[in-house]
């Protein structure tokens, strides 16, 4: 309906009115007649853009139109008639291969599907055998893609079968193997308008219904009277805008909802999803995410790699259980030496590297302190870089102030249209511009943002790495892995109570991390009270770096452009607990810059981490899937 009603506009604006208006201000004002301006000025080349990506023509005067119509709705705060045309030229990148996408996974279905094709519904309904059959078909079908939020999908190369007939084996209606953590968090937030799938995908929406109606059935059977839980709980949310809960539809088409870390999954059963919980206890479990020792260890450091080895034997490289081993060596002197000898000689090769790609200098014997991971105000790479001007202040105020050397490595990815994250960035190469031409703090200091962050820079600054930034605010990452990749490459972590971390410090002892900052029961029960501006008025070092940052001391040639962060911290309530977490994260920076000037304690740390990493493989994750919700029998392979 938006489409259609978009392109009458179009046609019904006269072009006489296009020729004095201004573009980007008439666009922030949701004027029709400057997006048919946009639209006469980019259709054409977009059209062949997408085209060119998908060699279907039809196709892509589609997605271009559907492009234009996001920009209409969106109304997006565009600068110049460039970023405009950014936009335009992205989303239909992103578009076209969204396209592919849908197009292979239609070929998966329709090849699983086909030798069924001619069953008549009377065959289909008294033969119980081609039936489960056939839903074994799509269960196949879409493990192969990727288990997904996609129930009624599974059944659209299938649309013949009356609904009077999806009971498969007693299981009704789950016809998704797995609903994983993180998309659940993600898909809770995410509620589709009801029109789009009326629209789009009627087949789909009339299956949504039909399943939203057994449903509700039954949990009025299990909780007579009450209506409340009922609408809590309604795959549709009723409202002037009606929507389905894509986060509702994933757990009721499922057999078995995870989360990806102990923290994550208690607040998927006691916050995001309780009403199911209650529910289905049965479905609900854990899965703590793992990495592959393969790759992330024994390719990534051979000189650790090696070293581990020669101590304990081969064996780890499959059962990285074997790595407790090292618990004794870690009271060795001679082995300690050997294993700080590893991280100098990893240390070395990334120094080596980076000049060579990127003409930076770094030195080795300073400490390498990196947080690497997807640009994201709940990550709190902002915290980080606070922190690192409270650094700064303190050597401008004292340059014989007592701290070891230190190089800060930022490295990451912003969404497309996620204007903050990128304003982080900027902040941080700005800071980065600064100090490293600051005479008065060289060698002491240096900050760096690693471009084109990707697999390949990971597994050269991790094994370099001594320290690992993990963050977050308390609650909102579900698991993290790069932590455990630094957990077995032997960087100490400083880090919140959150994601994996906390089951890190469980294995190796809290006494082997720099935890500090809210919990994530602290942060919610904050909510209601926290006041950033405590924090501004009574720490005199959170004060001063934010004074230095909004006196543009960082930004002389664009003055102003940090006001965003400003109004985020101060005037909108600082959701991320910047501010509250500072001073205990100086704190542990304080503890771990102590901690490094004793070679012989932080190498025992650093060994323990490697030691107590076992738990964190992902050959174990993947076995806990395979027998506890794929049910899956092991097969042995010569």
């Amino acid at each position: 309906m938006l489409k259609l009603t978009y392109l009458k506009t179009l046609l019904n604006t006269p072009m006489s009115m296009l020729n004095s208006i201004d573009i980007v201000p008439e666009l922030k004002k949701g004027s029709t007649h400057a997006l048919h301006a946009v639209h006469d000025l980019y259709y054409s080349s977009l059209r062949s853009f997408a085209g060119g990506l998908l060699e279907d023509i039809p196709a892509a005067e589609d997605i271009v139109t559907e492009v234009f119509v996001t920009l209409w709705r969106k109304q997006q705060d565009f600068e110049t008639l460039q970023n405009i045309k950014a936009f335009l030229y992205i989303s239909t990148r992103n578009a076209c291969i969204n396209y592919v996408k849908k197009a292979q996974r239609d070929s998966v279905m329709k090849t699983g599907l086909s030798k069924y094709q001619s069953i008549d519904h009377e065959e289909f309904v008294l033969n119980e055998m081609i039936r489960a059959e056939v839903m074994q078909q799509i269960y196949a079908a879409i493990e192969a893609l990727r288990p997904r939020p996609d129930t009624p999908a599974a059944l659209r190369w299938a649309p013949e079968i009356p609904i009077d007939y999806l009971d498969v084996g007693g299981i009704r209606l789950r016809f998704i193997k797995t609903g994983a953590g993180p998309t659940i968090v993600l898909l809770h937030t995410l509620r589709t308008q009801l029109d789009l799938f009326e629209t789009l995908i009627p087949r789909q929406l009339e299956i949504i219904y039909e399943i939203n109606r057994r449903f509700l059935d039954d949990v009025r059977r299990t909780y007579p009277g009450d209506e409340s839980r009922v609408q809590r709980v309604s795959l549709i949310e009723e409202g002037p805008t009606p929507r389905v809960r894509m986060a509702h539809l994933a757990v009721v088409g499922s057999h078995s909802t995870n989360g990806v870390a102990q923290i994550h999954s208690d607040l998927l059963r006691t916050r995001v999803l309780r009403d199911f919980a209650e529910l289905f206890p049965e479905r609900f479990n854990n899965k703590t995410n793992g990495v592959t020792p393969r790759r992330w260890l024994q390719q990534a450091n051979p000189p650790l790699s090696q070293l581990i080895t020669e101590a304990i034997g081969e064996g780890w490289v499959t059962d990285l259980s074997r790595l407790r081993a090292l618990l004794p060596l870690a009271q060795d002197a001679g082995f300690r030496q050997q294993f700080r000898d590893a991280k100098r000689a990893a240390k070395v090769a990334f120094a080596g590297w980076l000049k060579g790609a990127h003409n930076e200098v770094v030195d080795p014997d300073t400490i390498f302190d990196s947080q690497i991971k997807r640009i994201h105000e709940y990550k709190r790479q902002l915290l980080n870089v606070l922190h690192v001007i409270v650094l700064y202040n303190r050597l401008r105020r004292n340059p014989n102030h007592s701290m070891n050397p230190h190089t800060f490595f930022f490295a990451g990815k912003a969404a497309p249209a996620y204007h903050f994250a990128k304003l982080v960035i900027k902040l941080i190469t700005q800071v980065a511009a600064t100090i490293n031409r600051d005479a008065a703090v060289r060698g002491r200091l240096k900050v760096l943002f690693l471009p084109e962050y990707n697999v390949s820079l990971a597994e050269r600054l991790i094994p370099a790495s001594d320290v690992s930034e993990q963050i977050s605010t308390a609650g909102y990452e579900a698991s993290g892995t790069g932590n455990m990749k630094f957990m077995m490459n032997g960087a100490l972590t400083i880090g919140t109570r959150d994601g994996a971390t906390i089951e890190m410090a469980q294995e190796a002892g809290e006494e082997n991390f720099f935890l500090f900052g809210l919990t994530a029961q602290q942060v919610a029960d904050g909510s209601g009270w926290y006041d950033p501006h405590w924090h501004y008025a009574n720490e005199p070092e959170t004060r001063e770096a934010l004074d230095l940052i909004f006196s543009d001391h960082f930004s002389p040639d664009d003055r102003g452009v940090f006001g965003p962060i400003r109004r985020a911290l101060l005037d909108y309530g600082d959701h991320y607990r910047h501010l509250a977490d500072l001073s205990d994260y100086s704190r542990a920076h304080r503890e771990l810059d102590t901690c490094y000037s004793d070679a012989a304690t932080w190498t025992r740390k650093a060994i323990f981490n490697v030691a107590c990493s076992g738990r964190f493989s992902s050959d174990r994750t993947i076995k806990e899937y395979a027998d506890e919700i794929w049910n899956l029998k092991t097969s042995q392979v010569s």
